[in-house]
């Protein structure tokens, strides 16, 4: 089966470590996004990783774990709406003025450019990232969009 992801990261090895599904919905409650996840994971339609992320204008939700349940809580939710505001152009990123792709490339511009830093100042907003380990499983690796995999 060909699966498609949105987008995926790769580690510095180019091993896949987190898929990124993107839509372009606010205000969605974690239930929603956790049902969503579910149904993508029955379809076979997501490549099993050991993180996963629902991206939203507003909210990214991010698992951490390969199998956990289907209906599990995302183990992070995350305010996104200042993360995404300097790749914006002007627009509310916490809003969905933005069309489908323009949000996929906020997103994966933001991921490209977390990847390339050298040094990332304290910030809690990005606590985040590296509590659940996803920094150092991506550090130095890629942004692939619209992969198949």
């Amino acid at each position: 089966m060909d699966r498609r992801a949105d987008i995926i990261v790769t580690s510095a090895d180019h091993t896949p470590q987190l898929v990124v599904e993107v839509k372009n919905r606010t205000d969605m409650s974690p239930e929603w996004a956790a049902r969503l996840r579910r149904n993508l994971f029955a379809h076979a339609a997501v490549l099993p990783t050991p993180f996963f992320m629902l991206a939203l204008p507003d909210r990214f939700y991010l698992w951490k774990g390969e199998h956990t349940s289907g209906d599990a809580p995302a183990d992070y939710v995350i305010d996104a709406s200042d993360l995404l505001r300097p790749y914006s152009g002007g627009n509310g990123a916490g809003e969905e003025s933005s069309s489908g792709y323009a949000l996929e490339l906020m997103i994966s511009s933001w991921l490209h450019d977390l990847l390339r830093a050298e040094h990332l100042a304290p910030d809690e907003r990005l606590a985040w990232l590296f509590d659940s380990g996803l920094y150092d499983a991506i550090r130095h690796g890629a942004v692939h969009t619209e992969a198949s995999v």
